[in-house]
């Protein structure tokens, strides 16, 4: 599931894809972002908050150093 992920969009739709293979702990370990999709998605219309089955999460980011972050999801 390693991939290249270029917007906040394609951000969310990893985390669908997570999810939806079943793999908890995927969603808590999360992938790495620059920090253009960072923005992107704290700044969009959902504030960093996305909708998985059912329930409202919160998408978290972690930094890494040099403009590098973290993001995840508490599974």
């Amino acid at each position: 599931m390693e991939r290249l992920i270029k917007t906040g969009e394609e951000l969310k739709e990893w985390f669908f894809k997570a999810y939806s293979l079943n793999k908890p702990g995927l969603l808590a370990e999360g992938v790495m972002v620059d920090t253009k999709i960072r923005r992107e998605v704290l700044t969009d219309i959902n504030q960093g908050k996305t909708i998985i089955n059912g329930k409202v999460r919160t998408i978290q980011f972690k930094s890494i150093g040099g403009g590098v972050y973290r993001a995840s999801i508490e599974a």
